[in-house]
């Protein structure tokens, strides 16, 4: 019998591990980077974390309708938006210690202090994959835009998307107006009734509109392609095939 014709050469390294308990809520993750690891273990009620290990230092955490403050040392209270991203962090006396700005999609544009532990739409940051845990087994891409399973938003019509609809869809309402716009002016020309627009504003109009719906076309299909990308990543190097000894 002869050994199998294709050997393969990767250098894939993992990137991170995760354990999870039967209902899909993670109950520990290590991270690798350079040869070195950290772990992290969390103790939860009702899919929630209560404390979270690492290093032997325990990080409790408050909660309301979401997450509202954590304390390792001392307190400190998380201050979101309306999507329950994180964007302040402030101490018990009311003095903000900590600032985040995000872009739409979630990449993080600025930090002003220490990271933070819960970020973009309340979801933990791991730093590890660069992706946020929203909770039930369940991660966003910010590089993408997308959540990486369906399970979120299972019966919306984009499920992968956070919003209740794609931008590129959203761009559709203004065509749709200008276009009941142009008819109902032209239906007043026709009358010889007066006219609230003149064509050449609904065109410029129209251009301006058609060229915000293009380039969010062409960063849709860029998010997109790295999605798929993510999904099925290229081998770090080339198969090398090795044919079988002739037959003698």
């Amino acid at each position: 019998m002869y050994p199998s014709p294709y050997t393969y050469t990767t250098t894939w390294q993992s990137q991170a591990e995760m354990t999870y308990d039967g209902l899909g809520n993670r109950l520990a993750m290590t991270g690798y980077a350079d040869g070195q690891s950290a772990s992290t273990e969390y103790v939860l009620d009702g899919g929630k974390v209560l404390l979270a290990t690492a290093n032997t230092q325990t990080t409790a955490y408050l909660y309301g309708l979401g997450v509202i403050g954590s304390q390792t040392d001392a307190w400190s209270y998380l201050l979101p938006d309306g999507l329950t991203s994180s964007r302040q962090l402030a101490d018990a006396n009311g003095a903000i210690t900590q600032a985040t700005a995000y872009t739409p999609w979630g990449d993080t544009l600025a930090v002003n202090g220490a990271s933070l532990a819960y970020g973009y739409l309340g979801g933990i940051m791991d730093a590890a994959t660069g992706l946020i845990y929203v909770g039930g087994g369940q991660y966003y891409d910010p590089a993408t835009g997308r959540f990486l399973t369906r399970g979120v938003n299972p019966d919306q019509g984009n499920p992968y998307v956070p919003w209740r609809s794609d931008p590129v869809g959203v761009m559709f309402v203004p065509l749709a107006l200008l276009a009941v716009l142009y008819n109902v002016e032209n239906l007043l020309y026709r009358l010889g009734l007066p006219r609230f627009v003149h064509d050449d504003e609904i065109a410029n109009l129209g251009v301006v509109v058609l060229a915000l719906l293009i380039a969010t076309e062409e960063n849709t299909r860029a998010t997109a392609l790295g999605l798929a990308n993510l999904r099925a990543p290229a081998p770090a190097s080339t198969p090398e095939v090795r044919n079988p000894p002739p037959v003698s």
